[in-house]
């Protein structure tokens, strides 16, 4: 080939570049393809932010080329380019309308979709890029195959990266037997690009012909220039980051200022209150002297018994020993507390609470509001997705139309409103729903001449609907023309008859409270990434539980699709809680486009939930999510909590505290829920046991009973008027699948056996059980549950669950709790009580909580522990990521960690910050034992796929992962035998060295800081005598003391020193070598077999070693690997795999785990030290010398034995899920990545001093020991 036609593209600038930056490494052989192929169409499958099918047409329009392009994506993003708003399409579209209009074409479909678009064999340029599955990029190249021209020629990108289920290397592998004209850059993630076989002579690539060396020059060539390009992009990026914090401290900058002016003020008022102390200080005295103080001694003295009567909680009895005197008090303020109007209770309550403590100290409700106050104080980091808005800047304008959309039912609340939009700061129409003709005369007056207003559109509504219709109904066809929507109303009770009262002040000063607020909110929905919907935290009053559907489910099963919402959240979600916000109008869009009429809501009865209104009201930010747009949701100042929905207060409650609200309660009867309260699965959604069911019965019987199984239930419930049993539903699967008898019941009985087997005790909640029996509560078990009787009691045997006094069942009483109560009902009748004499304890928001309070019972909560890790900040995106992919393996995998850490009935002094409780233990079952896990299932598969019968585990890391691996395939049939290796990178390195070059390959291994002396000593174990370093320092000028420092290889400046001491270093190899050899022959590594190292990588060095030494083949399996694994790999013809990360790029824009693998290592490593060489003794004995372990480094010996009993125990129950739960189980290594990935990527201060609290000696790399 011309190399001449290589040189233009040395000289290719792209005229941008966008993040991400993964196929920035390939852009200048993109741009010179384009002018060596001169295609007449050129395709590209995927194209998202634009960096590769821009950088094509860019070289089309500079070399005059009449290429048509075409760029097909959704611009929606999936499951590996992750989601993405509309912003990315909107920057590719103008870029292309900009620059390239004349020949290129943004095509907004689907690939399959697209397809018919072309004419067969009309493309001669074909880019694949789309999803990365083996599946979805086979599909893509087989489906497009016709459309490819004679002799086209096809890239696909991602070949090297074999993390996750990314599956284009497979598919790869495959090609290059098929298409024989083909190559691959391993740089930037790997690019392959074939030519079809039917290639004319005049249209073969002769660069595709080229010989071995001679393509190995030519990719070379392109890799060099691309890390050119990568060096710019990086630049660009990290300019971009600096300007971002520098913008952040000028605003932090501003806040200190602001902060300081409020501390003058603070010490004026402080003045001012000394000043006042002084003069109350003499009324005190004469109070003290007065005859009214006198004759209230006795009262005083009764105080004085409440101190001295007090004993701390006995957590044997789950008592709190009070006297009869306070026991009195309680209940005569229990009386009074219910003939005060509801609006007051709270806030007399906490007045109490504050200032007369003694009478409540020990009381639930007093002891959980303490544990609150105690617990709230949190830093800013702690609040999750909650925003601070005095750190938002203020917006300058509003860009585009506002409008305001009130709706008033009482007319005496006109005013208050009129003076908050007073603080509009900016042009707006205001659209008024009211009540009467009264209330609109008011309006019209109260409302005219408002700074700010345009038009005022005053409307007199049904009291229908309550503030919901009118937004849609009444003024729905205007209000979505505009770009910025508030939505207020004025109920004076917006909840629980006015015992939340001062909810509608703290929504309305959230949303309206000053200029300056309602400037930084319209930041928040203004700019690259706009907030669809802003609102205020959960009103500190208001239940927890209004954030789940309560009883709108099915309303939202109905509108949700109308909507183009695919995925109905289960549990807890995000909700604008009193239904004020200010939003965008295209995040409501949908809403308005819903076509939602007056008639679609109920006349208005009193109803508290379960109305088209209070679904709506939980649809605002589903709608705007749809959209695109995530919610951006107002921290309160005045009463902080890390929850956006309120949880900490659940979170903050102690065991005993919920035990003394039991013993405290008048209850006659204590109810307890069975699944998910007293038993627990490893499962995010119950109805996922449907998925293992279908997995053990396999088949098609499998398919069938997966598909129908829910219908069938759902049918059979219908059709008999009442809940059902396992039998009936089993009749009317029969009857929709055909199945006969054989097979209906083999997977009844996989289905008895899988739910069986799914079931855990929740200690905590089985404890509670027990102490309540212990005190003499009269005890029932109630559940909805399809399950018979004899299984249920056989569980619940099993899990030394006994001594209820009764046990109600939905399918033998034909009633249900969850639909309206009516099991409660039953039991309430067979035991001849009040609903205020029964306390139900249980998990679900709706069937456990809030149909028995509307019945008048009482109830303890105790939450899922699925729904407690979706509440953390830094645990809510693992759970939402894994509900929507619906992977069985996945979920079981990171179901076991939510149910070991969440499982607790309370979390006094939990951090929100961690991501899960911040001990070893929790530590190493939670990332430690998922990653381990999933890297034995991995390891497993891979060894016996290629032929592989021995495993090597290389110290220190590769002890605690033998270890889980021999227990993970303990009783398995044909598994490769496994050894602990004792080498090092020293060990071994020294001795493989023959020649001048290999002491330089060591010698360019990263260093930091240190001495000379050091340096030689711990890469080569050379020690000088005085003599030698007098030589030395004569003819090169170093010093023992001399700093050495090696980064990115480059040791020019040290070669002079190994030319001179090249003899000392080579015979240290040499006496080295025989003890090494010796050891590494009798651990049976020259035996003849198949063997591979094991390890957590990186670039393969100790098996490269291993290779030199032995003369023979030594194969490897990593835990990562990076970009240096692939030539050496070449170099001995072995292999090298990586399963988490494989071939990575040592940049700062690196996954995670490869960042941060030191701290992957120090939670792995093992206590043993470092083994530096081997001996053999006279006796023909090898001896291995270790490095002294340094006292600090025995301190932490405690700290990693936990941690690995945590790994091990992880490894244990997972056992036990693949025994008996799902034999064919997969731990995932996509979850086990992504739990570590979350710890590592933003550690809390907690965090940060458990991982220093663990020492790693780096003395290899110059560091020495290391804590963080």
């Amino acid at each position: 080939m011309n190399t001449k036609s290589l040189i233009p593209s040395a000289f290719f600038t792209p005229i941008s570049l966008q993040f991400p930056g993964g196929w920035v490494g390939h852009l200048p052989f993109a741009a010179w393809v384009i002018r060596d192929r001169v295609p007449k169409v050129f395709a590209e499958l995927g194209t998202h932010s634009g960096n590769s099918y821009f950088s094509f047409c860019q070289s089309v329009l500079e070399g005059g080329i009449a290429t048509k392009c075409y760029a097909v994506d959704t611009w929606q993003g999936d499951a590996h380019a992750g989601q993405y708003d509309e912003e990315i399409f909107t920057r590719v579209d103008a870029h292309n309308q900009k620059h390239y209009a004349g020949f290129s074409t943004l095509m907004r479909m689907l690939f399959d979709d697209a397809v018919a678009c072309f004419a067969d064999q009309s493309v001669d340029l074909l880019h694949v890029d789309g999803l990365h599955t083996y599946e979805a990029v086979r599909h893509d190249f087989e489906t497009w195959l016709p459309k490819l021209a004679p002799g086209a020629l096809v890239l696909f990108h991602d070949t090297q990266v074999r993390e996750s289920d990314f599956g284009v290397w497979q598919l790869w592998n495959e090609l290059q037997e098929q298409y024989p004209s083909s190559l691959e850059f391993t740089h930037s993630n790997g690019l392959g690009v074939l030519q079809l076989n039917n290639a004319p002579d005049e249209k073969k690539c002769a660069w595709l012909q080229l010989s071995t060396d001679e393509k190995q020059i030519f990719k070379q060539y392109f890799a060099a220039l691309g890390g050119r390009l990568m060096e710019r992009y990086e630049h660009e990026e990290l300019k971009k980051i600096l300007a971002q914090r520098e913008q952040i401290l000028l605003e932090r900058e501003r806040q200190i200022n602001e902060n300081n002016r409020r501390i003058a003020d603070r010490e004026k008022q402080l003045a001012v209150y000394l000043r006042r102390i002084g003069e109350y200080q003499w009324e005190i005295d004469s109070i003290y002297q007065s005859t009214s103080w006198m004759i209230t001694r006795p009262l005083r003295s009764i105080g004085d018994r409440l101190k001295r009567g007090r004993e701390p909680f006995s957590a044997q009895t789950g008592q709190v020993p009070v006297s009869g005197l306070q026991h009195d008090l309680y209940r005569i303020g229990k009386k009074f507390y219910h003939v005060i109007p509801p609006r007051y209770r709270n806030r007399i309550l906490r007045w109490s609470y504050h200032n007369v403590p003694l009478i409540f100290r020990g009381m639930p409700h007093y002891e959980n509001w303490k544990n609150n106050i105690e617990s709230s104080p949190f830093g800013s980091n702690c609040f999750g997705r909650l925003t601070e808005l005095n750190l938002v800047p203020p917006a300058k304008e509003a860009r585009g139309r506002v409008a305001v959309h009130l709706h008033i039912f009482y007319p005496d609340l006109i005013s208050e409103f009129a003076e908050r939009l007073k603080n509009m700061p900016f042009p707006y129409d205001l659209f008024v729903s009211v009540s009467g003709r009264e209330a609109a005369e008011i309006a019209g007056q109260q409302f005219d001449g408002l700074p700010h207003c345009g038009a005022v559109n005053i409307k007199i509504v049904g009291n229908r609907g309550r503030d919901i219709a009118p937004l849609f109904c009444t003024f729905g066809a205007v209000l979505a023309g505009y770009d910025y929507i508030a939505h207020l109303h004025g109920k004076k009770s917006l909840y629980n008859k006015g015992a939340t009262d001062g909810w509608r002040e703290y929504l309305c000063n959230a949303l309206l409270g000053s200029k300056d607020r309602v400037r930084r909110i319209f930041t928040l929905m203004q700019g690259e990434n706009p907030r669809g919907i802003v609102y205020p935290q959960n009103f500190i009053d208001l239940p927890y539980m209004a954030n789940t559907w309560l009883a709108n489910r099915r309303l939202a099963e109905i509108w949700c699709p109308r909507l183009g919402i695919t995925r109905i959240p289960r549990g807890y979600f995000d909700v604008a809680s009193g239904s004020m916000f200010w939003a965008r109008g295209d995040a409501l869009a949908p809403l308005f486009q819903a076509g939602i009429t007056q008639d679609d809501f109920p006349e208005e009865s009193g109803q508290t939930d379960g109305t088209l209104a209070h679904c709506i009201e939980r649809l605002f930010v589903l709608s705007s999510l749809k959209q695109g747009m995530p919610p951006g949701i107002l921290q309160d100042e005045e009463n902080p909590g890390w929850s956006a929905w309120r949880l900490d207060r659940y979170m903050s409650r102690s065991y005993e505290s919920v035990l003394r609200q039991i013993r405290y309660a008048d209850s006659k009867l204590i109810g307890f829920d069975i699944f998910d309260t007293l038993l627990s699965r490893p499962l995010l959604d119950p109805e996922s046991i449907k998925k293992i069911v279908a997995r053990r019965a396999a088949g098609d019987a499998g398919r069938l009973y997966l598909e129908y199984r829910a219908a069938a239930e759902r049918d059979a419930r219908a059709s008999k008027g009442r809940d059902v049993s396992l039998e009936e539903i089993y009749a009317r699967l029969g009857e929709w699948t055909g199945l006969d008898a054989e097979n209906l019941s083999k997977i009844r009985r996989e289905e008895e056996l899988a739910e069986k087997e799914s079931l855990v005790p929740r200690k905590e909640v089985v404890q509670l059980y027990l102490d309540t029996l212990a005190a003499g509560k009269k005890v029932a078990l109630i559940t909805d549950m399809f399950l018979p009787r004899s299984v249920i009691e056989k569980i619940l045997h099993e899990q030394g669950i006994e001594g209820w006094n009764g046990l109600f069942l939905s399918n033998e009483i034909g009633v249900r709790k969850d639909s309206d109560g009516a099991l409660y009902k039953h039991v309430l009748d067979h035991y001849g009580i009040e609903p205020g004499q029964l306390m139900m304890i249980g998990d679900n928001e709706r069937s456990d909580m809030q149909i028995p309070a509307d019945m008048g019972a009482s109830f303890i909560h105790v939450m899922r522990p699925v729904e407690v890790a979706r509440s953390l900040p830094r645990f809510s995106e693992l759970i939402t990521d894994h509900e929507g992919r619906g992977n069985i393996d996945e979920e079981l995998t990171l179901g076991l960690v939510v149910r070991r850490n969440f499982d607790p009935v309370g979390f006094p002094g939990y951090d929100p910050a961690s991501l899960v409780p911040v001990t070893p233990y929790h530590l190493g079952y939670s990332l430690v034992g998922p990653l381990l896990v999933s890297f034995a299932q991995w390891l497993l598969q891979n060894a016996k796929n290629d032929g592989v019968e021995r495993l090597y585990f290389l110290s220190r890391e590769g002890k605690l992962i033998r270890e889980v691996f021999d227990k993970w395939v303990d009783g398995d049939a044909d598994v490769p035998v496994s050894e602990y290796l004792v080498v090092s990178r020293r060990a071994a390195g020294v001795s493989a060295i023959e020649k001048f070059e290999d002491i330089l390959e060591i010698a360019r291994m990263i260093y930091f800081q240190n001495t000379l002396e050091h340096f030689l000593f711990t890469r080569f174990g050379l020690r000088l005598d005085d003599d030698r370093w007098k030589a030395v320092r004569s003819s090169l000028g170093w010093e023992r003391e001399s700093e050495v420092r090696v980064d990115d290889r480059q040791i020019k400046h040290l070669i002079p020193l190994f030319q001179m001491l090249q003899p000392e270093i080579i015979a240290q190899g040499r006496r080295e070598r025989a003890g090494l050899l010796q050891y590494l022959r009798d651990k049976g590594l020259t035996s003849g077999k198949k063997c591979a190292v094991v390890d957590i990588g990186y670039g393969g060095s100790v098996q490269g070693y291993l290779n030199a030494l032995l003369k023979r083949k030594i194969e490897g399996y990593y835990m990562m690997t990076d970009e240096r694994a692939p030539s050496r790999s070449e170099t001995y013809g072995v292999l090298i795999r990586g399963c988490f990360l494989e071939n990575v790029r040592q940049s700062s824009n690196a996954p995670l785990m490869y960042r941060y693998s030191f701290e992957v290592e120090k939670m792995l490593s093992s206590n043993e030290p470092q083994i530096e060489f081997y001996q053999t003794a006279d006796s023909g004995h090898v001896r291995g010398c270790y490095a002294d372990i340094h006292p600090e480094e025995v301190t932490c010996c405690a700290v990693r034995q936990s941690l690995q009993e945590g790994a091990m125990d992880f490894t244990a129950e997972a056992l036990q899920v693949r025994r008996k739960l799902l034999p064919d189980f997969q731990p995932s290594c996509r979850t086990a990545q992504a739990l570590m990935d979350a710890f590592l990527g933003d550690m809390s201060p907690r965090e940060k001093e458990f991982m220093s609290s663990i020492l790693l000696d780096d003395h290899y790399c110059g560091r020495g020991l290391v804590k963080t």
